[in-house]
């Protein structure tokens, strides 16, 4: 309003000559303007690179953590595997010595059941 004011109280040649000056200032100021706008926008969109370091470095040490986590994990799995194995061979191990077992109890068996009939048929001859 005091520009205005200021405007009309000057003579009408002098706005008048003024005026397009004004306008063209008022449109460099304007395009300046934008012209920042869009930098800072741009410059927002572009991280940081203290920033982007910084996460690289957050990620290399993230994926050296992982690659160690990795390591452990592996050599508990062949570790577990080792024992499996271990114990796959000692349940196979007790599965032969059953069978064995049985085969021997059979055999033991049999020879009973012969001299249990051995006996009898003398048993019978002698009465």
């Amino acid at each position: 309003a005091a520009v205005a004011a200021s405007c009309s109280a000057r003579p009408s040649s002098e706005r008048s000559s003024a005026e397009p000056v004004l306008r063209e200032e008022l449109a460099e100021s304007d395009a300046l303007c934008d012209s920042l706008r869009s930098e800072l926008a741009a410059a927002r969109q572009v991280p940081d690179a203290a920033r982007v370091a910084g996460l690289g470095e957050l990620l290399c040490a993230k994926l050296d953590e992982c690659d160690e986590e990795r390591k452990e994990l592996t050599c508990r799995a062949v570790a577990l595997a080792e024992d499996a194995r271990r114990q796959q061979d000692i349940e196979e191990h007790a599965w032969e010595r059953q069978a064995a077992g049985y085969d021997r109890l059979a055999s033991d068996v049999a020879c009973l059941a012969q001299c249990v009939e051995s006996h009898v048929r003398s048993l019978s001859c002698a009465g």
